[in-house]
């Protein structure tokens, strides 16, 4: 092939100029991979000459050259990085289009590459923007949640304080304030969960997949939605079992939230009784999953319904919406294999579909603290570390009851301790401190006093950074969630009060105690 082809005009190779003046990189390649002619942009991408571009092989994309070569069909790449020779790398929107010869065999593909490294960007940015939207509906739906329980557990903590404060109370009162502290445990653990479920919305591991249970994520996003939901309608759900998808938890969250919230918006304030956001899901004959918010709302006009998922399009007043938020619903969804319906009518409501492929397998729960009652045995030597004194000082008291405990609020002391010869039965370390971390104390005691490291379980109060989320994600030590059971703190020492020579092995992830 000649470095000039098509039709000349007047003697000038207008196809060649015009391939040249493309922003979009622009390559011909023959069997083999080999470069026989690119345009001016890929020239300058590698900053090297053509015939340079000739010389070299590109094994990492033989593959992809080789399968248009073979099947004669267009391949689209919609994102791949790319790095070129000063080490920045690049992201390419690519697509591979054969050239054929007279005799109908693939002597050429053409390969095109649009730069959207940008665009990525500005789609992660939007993302952003929708994901601290929803961090607003949250902040609301939480409020609401914990300030209930909070309210009455506080009230019943002053009026126990100021009985006490009297004198002392006499036995009727002290069976009142069994009452009492049985409703405000009711009430904390009521916020312990909702804790629980914010953790699952602000994970930002996009990357990760897993087993989830979408009935779960529901009933989350739904209590979190509750709070735009009650002034405008009734707010039903309607889950099947067993519906476990392969999906990234905080993204599927999110999606189901902005519909939920969406649907509440569509609903004008004050008739909330004549009105109802209804979500359900089921699973479908075609072994998908199918997640339906519905509601009764104003509807949307047919000629608005095609436009719902494109960026900045909103049907919503100014200053109500961005019109980024079905536009993210769509990308994730597409993101995982899915895809998103909607039917709606004028005056009568709108009904939007998600419908995702079922995992094979059974949902995969986060693991529970819970465990049964362990025996008491020996008192055990343990050590608590942790930079909050309040929480050294409760765990102190829960576990001196039983057995001989140290607390410290800097690991550095720690690991003298083990420099010194000194040996503990149990470590109850924070994961995460302002000065060493419980990751540090982790490794020092691998390097200084090999095999007590295994004797450390991680208490935290949430796994926020890189580091941290991939160091849970691969040690075998168990990773206990605040705020800690005082029947799972017993229960902890108990086991490693077991025996003195080895490790306790009930200690270990695959035995049930902990997780992420």
């Amino acid at each position: 092939m000649s470095d000039h082809f098509g039709t000349s005009v007047e003697g000038r190779d207008f196809d060649l100029q015009i391939l040249d003046a493309l922003a979009d990189l622009v390559i011909v390649k023959a069997p083999g991979s080999r470069i026989v002619w690119a345009n001016k942009a890929m020239q300058t991408f590698y900053a090297m000459t053509l015939a340079e571009l000739r010389s070299i092989k590109e094994p990492a994309y033989a593959k992809d050259d080789l399968r248009v070569f073979e099947t004669g069909k267009v391949l689209d790449i919609p994102e791949e990085l790319v790095t070129r020779y000063d080490g920045k790398s690049q992201c390419f929107h690519t697509i591979k289009v054969p050239l054929f010869d007279p005799h109908g065999k693939v002597a050429f593909v053409v390969v095109v590459c649009r730069d959207i490294t940008e665009a990525k960007k500005t789609e992660s940015r939007l993302q952003m923007a929708t994901r601290m939207a929803s961090i607003g509906t949250l902040a609301a739906g939480v409020g609401h949640e914990v300030n209930n329980p909070l309210t009455y557990a506080m009230a019943h903590m002053e009026h126990m304080s100021e009985v006490l404060a009297r004198g002392t109370p006499s036995a009727e009162t002290l069976a009142e304030f069994k009452e009492l502290v049985a409703e405000a445990r009711e009430g904390m653990e009521r916020v312990r969960q909702i804790v629980r479920g914010l953790k699952m919305f602000s994970r930002d591991d996009e990357d990760v997949r897993e087993r989830v249970d979408i009935d779960r994520i529901v009933a989350w996003a739904a209590k979190f939605a509750a709070n735009q939901v009650r002034a405008r309608a009734r707010l039903e759900i309607d889950c099947a079992a067993s519906t476990a998808v392969d999906a990234n938890e905080s993204q599927l969250g999110q999606v189901i939230l902005n519909l939920l919230v969406n649907a509440a918006q569509a609903i004008p304030e004050g008739d909330a009784e004549k009105n109802e956001v209804r979500v359900s899901t089921r699973i479908l004959p075609s072994d998908q999953i199918c997640i339906q918010v519905e509601d009764t709302g104003r509807g949307i006009p047919e000629e608005n319904i095609g436009r719902l998922f494109e960026p900045f399009f909103t049907t919503k007043p100014v200053g109500e919406g961005t019109g980024l938020g079905l536009s993210i619903v769509h990308n994730i969804i597409a993101a995982h294999n899915g895809k998103i319906e909607v039917e709606s009518k004028v005056g009568v409501g709108t009904t939007f579909r998600v419908l995702l492929p079922r995992s094979a397998a059974p949902a995969s729960r986060r693991k529970r603290t819970s465990t049964p009652a362990v025996p008491r045995g020996r008192r055990a030597r343990i050590m608590v570390i942790d930079d909050e004194p309040a929480i050294l000082n409760v765990m102190r008291k829960i576990l001196a009851t039983e057995h001989d405990v140290s607390v410290e609020d800097n690991p550095a002391r720690v690991i003298a301790a083990y420099a010194r010869g000194e040996r503990f039965d149990l470590v109850l370390c924070d994961l995460v401190m302002p000065t060493l971390t419980g990751m540090d104390l982790f490794e020092e005691l691998k390097r200084i006093a090999p095999g007590e490291e295994r004797r450390i379980v991680f208490v935290t109060g949430g796994v926020f950074t890189e580091d941290a989320r991939h160091f849970v994600d691969h040690v075998e030590n168990p990773v206990v969630e605040k705020p800690l059971r005082a029947a799972t703190l017993l229960n902890l020492a108990r086991a490693a009060a077991g025996t003195e020579e080895e490790p306790p092995k009930v200690l270990t992830r695959s035995d049930g105690w902990g997780g992420r």
